[in-house]
């Protein structure tokens, strides 16, 4: 999880990041790319907004406004990440996907983020990665939404 001791990327890396997304012919290459670049970075809310504002997203600008999401430093300011989406629908979808991740870091927070495991009759603590859990808890929400819509 992001926190505000982390140190966001520069102005010129932004614009770097920006201009390289800008230069991509199709938001399927800026989808891979980002998710490429946001992996070990940090930013603002502001920061995020302005790379989302880069591309068109055909269907998964929630997707990849979710993936910077979780890199922000700033998540309280999450309205400006959903300033950057025109429909109502994406803006609920999204709202409801952010929800979802900082219900996951304040449980883990909560938790210390780590699980107790059994192993050989011993209990051990285990670190859990709330990146991977929120993730996955959004991987199961698609498959049962999906399994829903074709019923």
């Amino acid at each position: 999880m992001a926190s505000l001791s982390e140190e966001v990327i520069s102005q010129a890396e932004l614009d770097e990041i920006v201009a390289r997304l800008a230069n991509l012919g199709n938001d399927k290459d800026r989808m891979r790319t980002m998710k490429l670049l946001v992996r070990s970075s940090s930013f603002t809310c502001s920061q995020a907004t302005k790379l989302l504002n880069v591309c068109q997203f055909s269907g998964s600008g929630v997707e990849a406004a979710v993936l910077i999401f979780e890199k922000c430093v700033d998540k309280d300011n999450r309205e400006e990440i959903l300033s950057a989406f025109r429909f109502q629908d994406e803006k609920d979808e999204l709202n409801l996907r952010i929800k979802g991740v900082l219900e996951i870091e304040e449980e883990v927070a909560v938790e210390g983020g780590n699980e107790k495991e059994v192993i050989a009759g011993v209990e051990v603590e285990k670190h859990v990665d709330p990146r991977f859990e929120a993730r996955k808890m959004e991987e199961e929400k698609k498959k049962r939404r999906m399994v829903e819509e074709n019923r």
